[in-house]
């Protein structure tokens, strides 16, 4: 029986229970698509988001443990992250290649665009669990010259609109 054995044994079998069952928190941020709307746009250097060429309406949540994968949509972006330990907070990052936006009434070939969400599910100590606010950051680069590198940063939030 493990229960024979010196307290000294049993110590690494604590220890990995101890790490399994904090890798497998459960958030309370439900699974679905969640329509994203801008409070406000504190950054957008090339008018993307402006324009309306560079401005995300949904997002797809999935988010099985401390895992979050998200679909951020349009354009169909790829998100991957986890949850981070102080409070209910995630972070999903993702990119894309050879995307093609109009910046400033020119083509542009991007050769990466870099999207990342840092989101909040708590609203003023409460969390919601079906809703989130958080920074919305794009950087794109071009191919060719500078004109096509551009930054966004919004703070949005997300509603839950179907599960």
């Amino acid at each position: 029986m493990p229960f024979d054995r010196p307290p000294s044994q049993l110590l690494p079998w604590l220890f990995a229970l101890v790490l399994f069952s904090a890798g497998c928190r459960d958030h309370p941020q439900r699974e679905g698509t969640y329509a994203l709307s801008a409070l406000e746009v504190v950054r957008d250097t090339c008018g993307l988001w402006e324009s309306g060429a560079l401005r995300p309406t949904t997002l797809t949540l999935s988010n099985p443990g401390n895992e979050v994968f998200a679909e951020l949509s349009p354009p169909s972006i790829d998100l991957w992250g986890r949850f981070l330990w102080e409070g209910q907070r995630f972070r999903v990052a993702g990119s894309l290649a050879d995307e093609v936006l109009t910046v400033d009434g020119e083509r542009c070939e991007m050769s990466l665009l870099q999207a990342v969400l840092e989101a909040d599910t708590g609203d003023e100590g409460v969390v919601v669990g079906a809703r989130f606010t958080g920074r919305l950051t794009f950087e794109t680069h071009g191919r060719i010259g500078d004109a096509c590198d551009c930054l966004i940063e919004a703070d949005v939030e997300g509603v839950l609109a179907s599960d």
